[in-house]
């Protein structure tokens, strides 16, 4: 599996279309979420999506 080099972050109540990545304006908040699902995959033992497993889907 390959490691998610960047997230991003919406706010899907206010923006639907995911025009605004608010990811660059609050890193912070990307950051403490990717720590909580990095914790959730691993407490799990979920299989993390990667874009190729995705593609593979299509």
């Amino acid at each position: 599996m390959e490691p998610v080099e960047s997230f991003e972050l919406y706010d899907l109540e206010n923006d639907i279309g995911e025009k605004e990545d608010l990811s660059k304006i609050s890193p912070e908040i990307a950051e403490e979420l990717a720590t909580e699902l990095a914790n959730w995959v691993k407490s799990t033992q979920a299989a993390a999506a990667t874009s190729s497993s995705f593609e593979e889907k299509l």
